[in-house]
């Protein structure tokens, strides 16, 4: 997009400013994040046009109208601020964006959605930028497997990320935010045979039902879109506890225990196997 200098200052607004605002007065918001973001979390009654395409995206706008300007920290907001004035628009730059706005009507339920790669970059810093995190303590048939990327860049370009950006995944997103992924693969796909898996990158929100509800959308979608499955499975160990007890509480059937084959920090465990028909998920929900 090509920015000419405008003639005036830019206006802008303190985040707290604009919340006393906008608990005022019906305001314009004008979302610029990609579609995804959007879709992950944003303030009600927003309009979304992503910087990326408002150079054309602009003449959908209602240039009557005083337009809030947001984003995600505040930098991709002045751009299209400093575009939209050039077109005629009054436009309102919200300084750091939906970073330092805290008590906005977010969508805060626990969502799933393609990965981009924006969320990609969040799941780098709080799963794959420090040697242990705490998530792969529990994370029994790869414990020898993860690896430490040591920027954004070089994550993005891995098999990880591929995998996480296929059609096999999903971001669990809260608040807007990504804090893990679910996914599904084929033991035997001749045979109709699926396991799936999650993994809550960011530890704080462990315990939190966060799990529970992605899974719960997760196993929806799978017998939705995929008519002649008859049974989802999910593999886990006797050291994880938690994944255990989310199982359970979703209804899914202890069918398999192998003992003493999952040897972790100088000890044995078991590994365990759940599993639920497509009958007595429809009779659960």
């Amino acid at each position: 997009m090509k920015l000419e200098k405008g003639s005036k200052k830019m206006e802008r607004i303190e985040s707290a400013a604009f919340q006393a605002l906008q608990q005022k007065e019906d305001l314009a918001i004008l979302d610029v994040r990609e579609v995804e973001e959007f879709q992950a979390g944003h303030i009600e009654g927003t309009v979304n046009a992503p910087l990326s395409t408002l150079e054309n995206g602009y003449q959908q706008l209602d240039a009557s109208k005083r337009y809030y300007v947001i984003c995600q920290g505040g930098m991709r907001s002045e751009r299209a601020c400093q575009f939209l004035e050039t077109k005629g628009f009054d436009v309102v730059n919200v300084e750091g964006g939906m970073n330092s706005v805290e008590s906005l009507t977010q969508t805060t339920e626990v969502q799933l959605v393609p990965f981009n790669k924006s969320f990609l970059e969040t799941i780098w810093k709080s799963g794959f930028s420090t040697e242990k995190p705490e998530w792969t303590k529990t994370n029994a048939p790869y414990f020898n497997d993860y690896r430490k990327f040591d920027d954004a860049e070089s994550f993005g370009s891995s098999p990880i990320a591929d995998f996480l950006m296929s059609e096999d995944c999903r971001c669990i997103v809260v608040g807007g935010l990504p804090v893990g992924m679910v996914s599904k693969s084929w033991v035997d796909e001749a045979t109709r045979w699926l396991e799936i898996g999650i993994v809550i990158y960011d530890d704080q929100l462990w315990g939190q039902g966060v799990a529970t509800t992605a899974l719960t959308k997760w196993v929806d979608a799978i017998f939705q879109e995929t008519d002649a499955l008859e049974h989802i499975g999910m593999t886990t160990w006797s050291g994880n506890g938690g994944m255990m007890a989310v199982a359970e509480k979703l209804g899914f059937l202890k069918e398999g225990q192998i003992r003493k084959v999952r040897y972790y920090q100088g000890q044995y465990y078991d590994s365990v196997k759940y599993g639920i028909l497509r009958e007595e998920w429809a009779t659960k929900a």
